[in-house]
């Protein structure tokens, strides 16, 4: 059960950084090269634990 708590936990986490990628607000961007740098830094974070 612990593996799993901690699985959903990333989850959640990338869910929660990556949500900019699926709304069309002040912060989408229409350029794919800034789509990858923030799914890169929301891999990062969540990796590392800071940026």
């Amino acid at each position: 059960k612990e593996g799993t708590k901690g699985i959903e936990g990333n989850n959640c986490r990338l869910r929660h950084r990556i949500r900019r990628a699926f709304r069309r607000t002040c912060c989408f961007s229409k350029k794919m090269e800034n789509h990858i740098k923030a799914f890169e830094l929301a891999f990062y974070y969540i990796n590392y634990g800071h940026i």
